[in-house]
């Protein structure tokens, strides 16, 4: 069984609840992060990916703004 995310693993649709919840599992993030994310970013999973690692970095030593 494919999940949304397995069927256009190129881009991440917000707009489609079950790609937009697959995504969020996927990247363990909840679906107001994914959406800003990609707001910021772009659809690209891997654009999405490096953000979320990069914000999650800088909330770690106290910089980040999440």
């Amino acid at each position: 069984m494919s999940t949304p995310c397995d069927r256009n693993p190129g881009r991440i649709d917000v707009n489609d609840k079950a790609a937009c919840e697959s995504w969020a599992h996927r990247l363990n993030v909840t679906h107001e992060k994914l959406r800003q994310a990609v707001g910021a970013v772009g659809d690209d999973p891997r654009k999405v990916e490096k953000h979320l690692r990069d914000l999650s970095e800088k909330q770690g030593d106290g910089r980040g703004e999440m």
